[in-house]
């Protein structure tokens, strides 16, 4: 009780050099005691970098324990905290790299574990964290790399980031319902951590986690629910979402039920889940989230819901045994690399009603031989389509395949108010929009653009399909009902050795494309004015020759001003 009594810092040696201010201890001196009996605050850092000290006892009278304060201390071995204290500070016992034990009292009041208070704490095996404990700071457990288990109480709602990163003896941790939150890498290098037990799986799925490696899963842990391994997973009813990194890297999953109250599987959402056979995916469902079924391995089969819009990105990369997939014609979108490394895939079918693809969507599909597209050359034309999706045969609504690969690029379209332009692209009254460069599979120039112009031009491009031939290079003008005003033919010429050469050499073309410069002088140019007062469409499309097809460039809205 002696400690009790005078309120200040009491051993069984001296505390000679021992600052005291303001009833704060400030600086510990030269003190080389080994047990330190502690009941009055202590400034920040007032013990850290010691050397003697091995254990700490905390009187009643001490209600926080501030930051770094024994931050380095590489000797202490045990600490006592008692019922008094609510909170503990920023790296408080960070890097104590001999503490073994930390007793918190049965009555403990402590509310918060500050960001990093037993980071780098090497040879702490076990932690009981009081029950009366909210929240964990970042990195609060950071490399505590003996530490084997650790039970969250069920008052937590927030674990910071890294929380637990670089605990490579970890092998199983329980999570409480109560926890809502848990922040970026929080589980990253948890290399031993192989269960997971929860307790209620609506209150999980509710649960947000904001990396992939948050999820203690995403090793491949297994999940218990209350005590049984989960391997059919049946989500309840009622969750409306399937949230990012939800199951990653769950390898227990065979199958999976989703209710129908879930509108969205976000990213990640079941990636890594490599036993996982099959899912099915309820009406309502409006999007799948960037990479959620991202090397489900087993995965051979899966039906897409009327439902869905959207496929994000790498949404099925490395589902290495799908054979088939089914796109419902309420797809808009398709991202980048959604269907990369599905080396079992063999065809797939793409819906009209698609208005982008990313890029790379079918690279390493080493088994597809075809793509079927329901839809018309021209609305294939008119889809904005990524980078290397070229070199795999597109068959149309008809069956019959579109003809080979073709390439083209606009150097400039250019809209002008007063019909004085030629072949001058300057001048305060002009619109100039530059075509996309590089390997371009459909049109060139953003076919929602609108401009105002009384007259337009395409001052310039090239264009060559594989193995064939174009001709009649036209502009054709559109009213709003699709009735046509105008059509003018324009002039192909065949592209300048040196120029086509050089596209061959840098963009990788096959050799037997037939290339073609589009028109570069005033003659091409379209007079608009006597549609004044209206809204046009201009389309310039060219045939290949020896087909049906038709290939469009541009499609643009012109406003048709009235002359002042």
């Amino acid at each position: 009780t002696q400690y009790e009594t005078y309120k200040t810092v009491y051993s069984p040696k001296t505390s000679e050099g021992l600052t005291v201010i303001n009833g704060m201890i400030t600086d510990i001196g030269s003190c080389t005691d080994t047990t330190l009996y502690i009941n009055m605050p202590v400034a920040d850092a007032a013990f850290a970098e010691n050397k003697y000290i091995e254990r700490v006892y905390f009187g009643s009278g001490v209600t926080s324990i501030g930051d770094a304060v024994f931050r380095g201390c590489t000797s202490t071995k045990s600490i006592s905290i008692p019922d008094s204290v609510q909170t503990i500070g920023y790296g408080v016992f960070s890097g104590c790299s001999s503490l073994t034990s930390v007793a918190f009292s049965e009555n403990s009041r402590l509310e918060s574990i500050g960001d990093s208070a037993f980071s780098v704490c090497r040879s702490l095996t076990s932690i009981t964290i009081p029950d009366s404990v909210k929240s964990i700071g970042a990195y609060a457990f950071h490399e505590c790399g003996s530490l084997k288990s650790i039970t969250i109480p069920d008052n937590v709602t927030s674990i910071g980031e890294q929380v637990f990163s670089g605990c490579t003896s970890l092998k199983s941790i329980s999570i409480p319902d109560s926890v809502q939150t848990i922040g970026n890498d929080a589980f990253s290098g948890c290399t031993a951590l192989y269960t997971v037990h929860i307790t209620d799986l609506a209150s999980w799925c509710a649960m947000r986690f904001e990396a992939a490696s948050s999820n203690p899963l995403h090793n491949g842990a297994n999940l218990y629910l209350n005590g049984e391994l989960v391997t059919d997973l049946v989500i309840p009813d009622g969750v409306t979402n399937i949230g990012k990194n939800m199951f990653i890297g769950c390898t227990s999953l065979t199958s999976i039920t989703i209710p129908d109250s879930v509108t969205s599987l976000g990213a990640r959402a079941f990636e890594g889940c490599t036993n996982l056979t099959s899912i099915t995916i309820p009406d309502g469902v409006t999007s799948i989230g960037d990479g959620a079924f991202s090397g489900c391995t087993s995965l051979t089969s899966i039906t897409i819901p009327d439902s869905v819009t959207s496929l994000g990105a790498r949404a099925f990369e490395g589902c290495t045994n799908l054979t088939s997939i089914t796109i419902p014609d309420s797809v808009t979108s398709i991202g980048s690399y959604a269907f990369s490394g599905c080396r079992s895939l063999t065809s797939i079918t793409i819906p009209a009603s698609v208005k982008s693809i990313g890029s790379f969507m079918f690279s390493d599909c080493d088994s597809l031989t075809g793509i079927y597209y329901n839809g018309t050359m021209w609305e294939w034309n008119r889809i904005s389509i990524g980078e290397y999706n070229e070199g795999i045969p597109i068959v149309g609504s008809d069956g019959s395949p579109f003809t080979g690969k073709w390439h083209c690029g606009v150097d400039q379209f250019i809209a002008d108010l007063d019909g004085e332009l030629g072949n001058d692209a300057s001048g305060d009254d002009t619109h100039t929009l530059s075509g996309a460069t590089g390997s371009i599979i459909g049109p060139t120039i953003d076919p929602y653009t609108v401009v105002t112009a009384s007259c337009v031009q395409l001052t310039g491009g090239w264009f060559g399909v594989d193995g064939h031939d174009v001709e009649n290079f036209v502009c054709n003008v559109y009213d709003t009902e699709g009735r046509t005003l105008k059509t003018v033919d324009l002039s192909l010429n065949p592209a300048e050795e040196g120029v086509w050469n050089f596209l061959i050499d840098s963009l990788g073309y096959d050799e037997k494309t037939v290339p073609h410069r589009f028109l570069n002088d005033g003659s091409g140019l379209i007079d608009l004015s006597e549609y004044a007062g209206q809204t046009v469409t201009v389309v310039y499309s060219v045939n290949i020759v020896d087909t049906d097809s038709v290939v469009y460039l541009i499609e643009i809205d012109v406003i048709v001003p009235v002359a002042e």
